[in-house]
């Protein structure tokens, strides 16, 4: 795959939620993908109790991070996660640390703000904060903007664009918004020929992907770009597969501009 770019492709364990997350990596790795985020509650698997989450014990770590190793997988991400504690934030850097999570993906409550910027700093781990759709806290661009313009070069914007559309936004004009802040993406097509917005394969759907990474190109954008597919999970697979075939086609086109 030829990588005009300098931002790391990652998928979402969200989008194999039906199975655990060592299978997740398998998948991740069967679509040439070497990078995953980690669905907070998902249950291990490969033999390990547990579910991914920051209360695993350091034992339990150590045996994921040998599975990555032998996978030869990395961890891009944590979340969306939102402890509701100032011991449950502190808990979850110190996982993330552990872990080499570089960065934690998450919708906080705005009174913890304090803590997460001092959590950053002291762990030197990045947090970004996420969009769920209208009319969660964070779903509108310029206020979101408006509420990081004092804080930490460590805190910034996962932009989910399919929440963008469901939110009746524009997805490119909402990107241009937030470029000086952006982290992460989780990254999709959805079609708003149902209310709710359906997850399809890139192409048939309202959101211009193209555009969206030609923008990135041209931004130097160098965090995560994490695919996420949300759709009849019965057709992941042959929908995955067509969505990295577009992914791939879709970089040749940017390169060639």
């Amino acid at each position: 795959m030829s990588k005009p770019t300098n931002w790391h492709l990652a998928i979402l364990a969200y989008t194999f939620r039906e199975g655990t997350f060592s299978e997740a990596v398998d998948k991740a790795k069967e679509l040439g993908i070497d990078e995953i985020g980690i669905f907070p509650g998902q249950q291990i698997g490969a033999g390990l109790d547990g579910k991914m989450d920051f209360n695993m014990d350091q034992a339990t770590q150590l045996k994921v991070n040998e599975l990555l190793k032998e996978k030869q997988v990395k961890l891009a991400d944590i979340g969306v996660i939102s402890p509701t504690s100032n011991a449950d934030w502190e808990k979850l850097f110190q996982f993330a640390k552990s872990m080499e999570i570089p960065l934690i993906v998450s919708e906080p409550e705005p009174k913890f703000m304090d803590q997460i910027e001092d959590l950053c700093e002291k762990y030197q781990i990045k947090l970004a904060i996420h969009n769920h759709a209208k009319p969660s806290m964070y779903w509108n661009p310029d206020s979101l903007m408006s509420q990081l313009a004092d804080k930490s070069p460590l805190i910034g914007v996962c932009a989910d664009v399919g929440h963008w559309l469901r939110s009746g936004l524009d997805p490119l004009e909402s990107l241009k918004k937030v470029e000086s802040r952006l982290m992460a993406l989780h990254f999709k097509d959805v079609s708003m020929e149902s209310a709710d917005g359906l997850d399809v394969v890139w192409g048939s759907g309202n959101i211009p992907t193209l555009d969206l990474m030609q923008l990135l190109k041209e931004n130097n954008f160098s965090g995560v770009l994490s695919i996420e597919y949300e759709g009849d999970l019965k057709e992941n697979p042959a929908a995955l597969k067509q969505i990295m075939e577009i992914y791939k086609n879709q970089l040749e086109q940017i390169n060639l501009q």
